[in-house]
């Protein structure tokens, strides 16, 4: 359907429409503050100056929208919150006083122009845009006085064409209008938002364009309003290009850009503006870990459900889709894994559908809401026996290296693994304390095997470290079960600070399985 509006070139469409859609949420924004500001607000307070001067006006030099740009989700319980697009970020609302709000509108539409998530990058620039209004009838000049950080790296301002801004207006007034579910005039609203993107001999924006630090003084001029109208006032934008250095898990503090502005012969002012932002990894995984339990002979394999999914990365993002993850297994000390005892067995894609459910169930178990552009989930199978080889008796712990985008993410497998033999009190580690270096010291517990009779040996090359002495002491049989006393001796002189190691012992027999006992302790001077 054809609104009759003039269409630009097939050429430039497909550009247009990358600033075009962003800003159609913005533009209805800063429509509505600007219509009721213009329409209902109460006459300006002026003030007398000298005799020859007649009144001045307390008009400051711009009137920005909003002095923030960050990613600001909205409450799980607020209305609408399943139609919020969890894909891009919410606007800030514009910080207006209750005079310029007559009706207190709250307003909450998305801000498609700031992502608000990032992953680092040394070479990448990323921009925020603060729109404006000048109402002043003479120019206005913005002057850089500072910015808070080398990540803010430049920025530049455009002016509005008057004519511009009256299409974007009379075109959002009518989209604005309940004629029905299908609104003609909301489509048209692309046909001006577009002539922003072409080139400035045809209608497009003028920019005005600094490095801070080339020019740390970078003053950008505005041209006075006119609009004599009421449709045609003269808005700008400022855009503020800035990188994003920080690092996955760090705390970014806000970076932003100070300016002083001044009317022509006029009053002078000035703005503070703010950019926040989170950091994010090209995939994170939704549990911190996979903890089996205690297995035991009896034990089945046991399936565990993984779920992998970007903030950052999707169909149409700038960092390219997530790629299916793949995982790899290691076993204590680096090496990796020959058996499976871990493996990852499905790798599903989420469907779009469903990415909302995803960020939905993340908030509830983080407590914090994070968009989700894509998502996986994995199969991942702890199994106690592979063929006749079977879990070590003890603490059972891998870690489950998961590949993609060229990041790795590590997401610990653990278990409790019960067998033929056990340590008195069903620990799974134990102690040698704090002690004297320079004597050393001893520590003996007992082990109890499920058989009378079943044959138990030091596996004294796994033994960790090898300078310590392991030793184990046969006891006699009674009630049908087997015991010994495992006593490991720090030799004098050997240890000082704190050491960490492990015993391993193996169950003889025509299947035979290892126990590996880990222990602590710490040697004073």
């Amino acid at each position: 359907m054809s609104t009759g509006a003039e269409q630009p070139p097939a050429g430039g469409l497909k550009s247009a429409l990358k600033i075009a859609v962003p800003l159609a949420a913005l533009v209805a924004v800063v429509f509505a503050v600007a219509f009721f500001s213009q329409y209902t607000t109460p006459e300006p307070d002026e003030k007398k100056g000298p005799d020859n001067e007649g009144p001045r006006s307390n008009e400051p030099p711009l009137r920005f929208f909003t002095s923030a740009r960050h990613w600001d989700p909205p409450l799980m319980t607020a209305p609408g919150y399943r139609n919020f697009p969890l894909l891009a970020p919410s606007a800030v609302a514009p910080a207006l006083s209750d005079d310029e709000k007559p009706f207190k509108f709250n307003f909450s539409l998305p801000d498609r122009v700031f992502q608000g998530v990032y992953e680092p990058s040394q070479d990448r620039l990323r921009t925020a845009q603060f729109w404006f209004e000048n109402r002043n009838p003479q120019a206005v000049t913005m002057q850089l006085k500072g910015v808070s950080c080398s990540a803010c790296t430049g920025g530049r301002v455009a002016g509005l064409a008057p004519e511009v801004t009256s299409r974007l207006l009379r075109h959002s007034a009518l989209a604005a209008l309940p004629i029905g579910p299908f609104n003609p005039f909301g489509v048209g609203l692309t046909q001006p938002l577009g002539s922003l993107a072409l080139p400035p001999g045809q209608g497009g924006l003028q920019w005005t364009e600094y490095g801070f630090s080339a020019d740390p003084n970078a003053t950008f001029r505005v041209p006075a309003a006119t609009n004599p109208d009421k449709w045609s006032p003269q808005w700008g934008i400022l855009e503020l290009k800035f990188k994003v250095l920080s690092q996955p898990g760090d705390s970014p503090k806000p970076i932003g850009a100070v300016f002083a502005t001044k009317v022509e012969n006029g009053p002078e002012g000035g703005n503070e503006f703010s950019i926040a932002f989170s950091v994010a990894r090209a995939f994170d995984i939704g549990r911190p870990n996979i903890d089996a339990g205690r297995i035991d002979p009896l034990s089945g394999e046991r399936p565990y459900e993984v779920l992998v999914y970007s903030a950052t990365r999707g169909p149409g993002s700038e960092f390219g889709d997530l790629e299916p993850p793949v995982g790899t297994v290691e076993a204590p000390g680096g090496s990796v894994e020959p058996v499976k005892f871990v493996e990852v067995m499905k790798v599903e894609r989420v469907p779009e559908a469903e990415l909302a459910d995803v960020a939905e169930r993340l908030a509830a178990e983080h407590k914090r809401l994070t968009p989700v552009r894509a998502a996986y989930r994995l199969t991942v199978v702890v199994r106690p026996k592979v063929g006749e080889t079977r879990m070590d008796i003890g603490l059972f712990e891998r870690t489950l290296n998961l590949t993609a985008g060229g990041v790795t993410v590590p997401l610990p497998v653990k278990a409790t693994v019960r067998g033929g033999v056990w340590v008195d009190g069903d620990r799974t580690e134990f102690d040698l304390g704090t002690f004297s270096g320079g004597p050393g010291t001893s520590q003996t517990i007992e082990l109890t095997t499920e058989k009378a009779g079943t044959e138990l040996a030091v596996v004294k090359d796994q033994c960790e470290p090898s300078k310590l002495v392991y030793e184990l002491e046969k006891q006699p049989d009674r009630g049908g079960r087997g015991y010994y006393k495992l006593k490991v001796t720090v030799p004098p002189g050997q240890v000082f600070g704190s050491v960490k190691g492990v015993v391993v012992l193996e169950v003889k027999g025509p299947n035979p399985q290892r126990m590996r006992l880990p222990f602590r302790g710490t040697g004073s001077l």
